[in-house]
């Protein structure tokens, strides 16, 4: 019996933490980043090869490099959020495999199987809490 929730919880976690739009949206971005750089590394070829004035340079310089900084700047984002994911889905995971080790699962909150798994809470704001267990993992929405 057990055994089947533990694979429905599984499946779950697997699509509550899909990363597959955020994989590909970090590819678009690195790829728009390949983009500009070679753009901004033709500017620079062109700039050096060929007596031009810099105001004029300048100008065509800003675009494609205000466009990489926004590009790198959403990267990282995207990055720090797929981190995020990957650890809260192993910590998920791990909490599941614990669980299926029980004989029986949970019926009622118990506060001693509580404070045996948890060691603090810290609550930065309303929306952004974090759970760290003794193992030292996190869980942290």
């Amino acid at each position: 019996m057990f055994h089947g929730c533990f694979l429905i919880f599984h499946e779950i976690v697997g699509s509550v933490y899909n990363t597959h739009a955020l994989e590909c949206k970090k590819t678009k971005l690195k790829s728009e980043m390949d983009i500009c750089a070679k753009i901004i590394e033709d500017l620079i070829r062109q700039n050096a090869a060929i007596p031009q004035d810099q105001r004029e340079y300048q100008a065509k310089y800003e675009d494609p490099k205000r466009f990489y900084d926004e590009k790198q700047a959403a990267l990282a984002k995207v990055e720090g959020k797929l981190k995020k994911m990957h650890a809260t889905k192993a910590d998920v995971k791990f909490c599941l495999k614990q669980l299926q080790k029980q004989d029986t699962l949970l019926q009622a909150f118990n506060a001693q199987s509580f404070c045996a798994l948890v060691n603090h809470i810290t609550a930065f704001s309303k929306e952004d809490i974090c759970i760290t267990f003794r193992n030292g993992s996190e869980i942290c929405s």
